[in-house]
């Protein structure tokens, strides 16, 4: 099985999702990581351009075989927006800090994205992520009739 890499939406998260790939990478046969283009636009914050990664995505996975989606964050929506438009179809996701709030403020279509959504999920969340509370994912994942998924709460 392989495992692709999608990190969140600031620049930081590079340094993260490398020592993520790093540690995951003896698990798996094959690893990929998305760098996001709007990342090297020297602007702070850009927003993810789901279009280009979501071509870029398409090249990537032509090389997985079976595989894990490992997204934190604006990775996550972008996980889901290219499941939800057919590009990708991993077998299984684990999710950090799913970023509703974050979606809607930027005017992607998360309601969409996660309405019926069956893919089977490992979502992590903080307690109190600003992005949605541990709490509030739940109820948003049960509205929107996600199942076949998995839910751990972290404190922060």
């Amino acid at each position: 099985m392989d495992i692709l890499l999608l990190p969140g939406n600031s620049k930081k998260n590079k340094i993260w999702i490398d020592k993520v790939e790093l540690e995951m990478k003896p698990l798996f046969e094959h690893s990929a990581t998305n760098y996001y283009d709007h990342w090297w636009q020297g602007d702070d914050d850009a927003v993810i351009d789901m279009e280009a990664e979501l071509s870029k995505l398409e090249a990537t996975v032509d090389q997985l075989k079976s595989y894990v989606v490992f997204a934190k964050s604006a990775g996550a929506a972008l996980a889901l927006y290219a499941m939800n438009e057919g590009v990708i179809s991993p077998d299984v996701c684990v999710f950090v800090g799913m970023p509703i709030n974050w979606c809607k403020e930027n005017g992607f279509a998360i309601d969409e994205w996660l309405l019926e959504y069956d893919v089977p999920t490992l979502f992590i969340q903080n307690k109190n992520d600003p992005a949605i509370h541990f709490d509030d994912l739940k109820d948003y994942l049960f509205e929107r009739n996600v199942h076949n998924h998995h839910m751990v709460e972290l404190e922060g």
